[in-house]
């Protein structure tokens, strides 16, 4: 098995909220405090696929398995599924009140490979976000 090597050093313009790495692509997800959100590619050389401001202030995110799309949460509980590549909004559901405090996307399937429904699945052609929130 071949070591991690670093192959660029990137410094960003603003801090960061959150960093997620897509487990099967050459992608990472950042978002900024200033409501940026951000894909990079990571292969040979580092390239910024797109980058977007957005007023209602993303906190979270996580990749599909197959990292073709992503999901970003935000304070206001509002969640979002856009692709890895446009970042252009697919769906945007108001799924909570209050500020959703964990984001995995994760598979629900039944025994015969069918979709389970739950309070916090989504019915897509692909797996549904796991979302949590609380109150504070």
């Amino acid at each position: 098995m071949a070591a991690v090597q670093q192959i660029s050093d990137k410094q960003l313009t603003y801090k960061c909220k959150d960093v997620v790495w897509c487990q099967s692509m050459d992608l990472m997800c950042v978002i900024g405090q200033e409501g940026i959100f951000e894909i990079h590619r990571l292969v040979n050389q580092h390239q910024k696929v797109f980058s977007k401001e957005d007023k209602l202030s993303p906190i979270l995110s996580a990749f599909h398995q197959e990292g073709r799309h992503f999901v970003i949460a935000y304070e206001n509980g509002r969640v979002a599924i856009l692709p890895s590549d446009s970042g252009e909004f697919l769906l945007s559901l108001d799924l909570h009140q209050s500020p959703i405090t964990a984001l995995l996307w994760s598979n629900f399937k039944g025994p015969e490979g069918a979709s389970v429904p739950s309070e916090n699945s989504l019915d897509w052609p692909w797996e549904a976000p796991s979302i949590m929130s609380k109150n504070r």
